[in-house]
């Protein structure tokens, strides 16, 4: 997963111009743990937003941000377009 991760953050700042890969790139690893492992972060796949129980994940490596739109089209919740 990890490597995917990489993949599409790459595509994504490539694609945009814009944006720093390596950045994307040393955060695959634990991003792929946090959204993909049972062992990583806990969160309602329907309602990520409202669920008191859900974890939530903030980011301040701001130009990682792609990582984390790579995990969220994994997860179904953003679609190419």
């Amino acid at each position: 997963m990890a490597h995917k991760l990489r993949l599409h953050s790459i595509n994504l700042t490539n694609t945009a111009k814009s944006g720093h890969p390596t950045s994307c790139s040393s955060m695959a690893e634990i991003t792929a743990v946090l959204f993909f492992d049972k062992s990583g972060m806990h969160y309602d796949y329907k309602n990520p937003y409202d669920s008191f129980t859900s974890d939530r994940f903030v980011l301040s490596k701001g130009h990682a941000v792609p990582i984390v739109y790579s995990a969220w089209f994994e997860n179904g919740f953003l679609t190419k377009e």
